[in-house]
């Protein structure tokens, strides 16, 4: 018992092996001359193979990007494809999404010609406007541009793309010059003669009536009303705060009130400007803000983390930098990396990648 003890303390007699499961590179000692595996599981593993008489290949995992190699088992080597079941179904769903179907065939935007990750297929006329999946209904557009026409920056007409970013620039920049105004008191209106075809004086109103008395100024009794509670003090002809809306409202409001009682023709105006302002939409529009890589601008930029967030990166500004639509999905697609302030784009290697491994799985 202590000859032993002394011996297992020393080592003498311990051998140093590979495991012999192919996927498996581990090392160990043993003092067992007939040990093959580093663990019972390998152990389990690998003997099953050897009783069934299974033929056992080594091939990279089927997932585009991954470098690591798995175990293919059985006649057809197609048994176990992957590494682990992320990359399984990251595969799988893009599969069904088509992504490599058009990473393989280049297939573009139709606008710029921009290919492979971030290509989406936009209904010209919406699905609750009536809109179908008919070809002549389909456009494929880059996310830098399908962005766009979401957020009523550009858009489709007669198959023709048309892009409303200066214009929308150019309406918000007047807006703020109304809206920074301040009101003005309305003159009364003139008195006129019975008889005479007059205009209501109520601002909203552009009604054509015949007066029956010189100082009928108004169309009806509910415009006289309004006019009265009014006041005509600080009642102005504003056009909606949303930068693409043409509507005009009348902005009315007490004397020594401290905010105006209306900005926007509709709730749902409100709404879309309000929640552009949390994403600073007019300030990158205004100021023309661009991608860090290309010449891109306006509101569709993304802040991307340089180091993720789940690896411990901070949303600091050494580590975030502004990056288009169309450059930040091919980051987070594997299609391009963003390190040490140098992004490459690596869709071509991706794509002679994944033909290589299509050839090695004899997938179609």
């Amino acid at each position: 018992m202590a000859v032993g003890y002394v011996l297992r303390k020393h080592g003498v007699g311990l051998e140093t092996r590979e495991c012999a499961l192919l996927e498996c590179n581990v090392t160990f000692s043993t003092r067992i001359k007939h040990k093959k595996y580093c663990c019972a599981k390998h152990s389990k593993r690998g003997g099953e193979r050897e009783r069934l008489d299974l033929r056992v290949e080594l091939k990279p995992c089927r997932y585009v990007t991954c470098e690591m190699q798995v175990a293919s088992v059985g006649a057809s080597a197609g048994a176990r494809k992957f590494c682990c079941s992320a990359h399984s179904g990251t595969h799988d769903s893009r599969t069904r999404s088509g992504f490599y179907e058009r990473l393989l065939g280049r297939t573009g935007c139709s606008v710029c010609g921009w290919w492979g990750a971030g290509v989406d297929v936009h209904h010209i006329v919406p699905r609750h406007k009536g809109g179908g999946d008919e070809p002549e209904n389909l456009i494929r557009l880059c996310a830098n541009h399908h962005r766009l026409i979401h957020m009523n920056l550009a858009r489709v007409v007669d198959g023709e793309y048309e892009d409303l970013r200066e214009e929308v620039r150019a309406m918000e920049l007047l807006k703020r010059e109304d809206w920074a105004r301040e009101p003005r008191p309305q003159e009364p209106p003139e008195e006129g003669v019975a008889g005479q075809e007059r205009i209501c004086a109520l601002m909203e109103c552009e009604v054509v009536f015949t007066a029956k008395r010189k100082n009928h100024f108004y169309c009806c009794r509910p415009h006289t009303k309004k006019a009265i509670n009014r006041g005509q003090t600080r009642a102005r002809r504003m056009p909606c705060r949303l930068a693409e809306c043409g509507r005009f409202i009348i902005n009315a409001a007490s004397d020594g009130a401290k905010r105006e009682h209306k900005r926007f023709c509709s709730k749902e105006h409100a709404n879309r400007h309000y929640n552009r302002m949390q994403i600073d939409f007019y300030e990158k529009l205004v100021e023309q803000t661009t991608c860090s890589i290309c010449a891109w601008w306006g509101p569709g930029l993304d802040e991307h983390h340089v180091v993720p967030v789940s690896e411990g990166g901070s949303g600091e500004p050494d580590n975030l930098v502004l990056l288009c639509a169309n450059h930040h999905k091919l980051v987070h697609s594997d299609l391009a990396r963003y390190e040490d302030g140098v992004y490459v784009d690596l869709r071509e290697e991706v794509r002679a990648a994944e033909i290589e491994k299509r050839e090695i799985w004899n997938d179609q």
